[in-house]
């Protein structure tokens, strides 16, 4: 074994960790991104109070 291979098992510790904390941010954003698509979306008989509502509740 090489007197690297420490390194190279940290290393791909560390990738792993990061791409699973990445991929975990990006899910999230995706969610945030579709229920603010779906609370400014027009909904057939929505009074502006009630789309201003849904619109307040999904920037939370």
């Amino acid at each position: 074994m090489s007197q690297f291979n420490i390194y190279a098992r940290k290393l791909d510790t560390a990738f792993k960790e990061a791409r699973s904390e990445y991929n975990t941010a990006f899910r999230a954003l995706q969610e945030a991104q579709q229920a603010s698509r779906d609370a400014n979306a027009w909904k057939p008989g929505d009074s502006a109070e009630e789309k201003q509502v849904r619109t307040t509740r999904a920037a939370l």
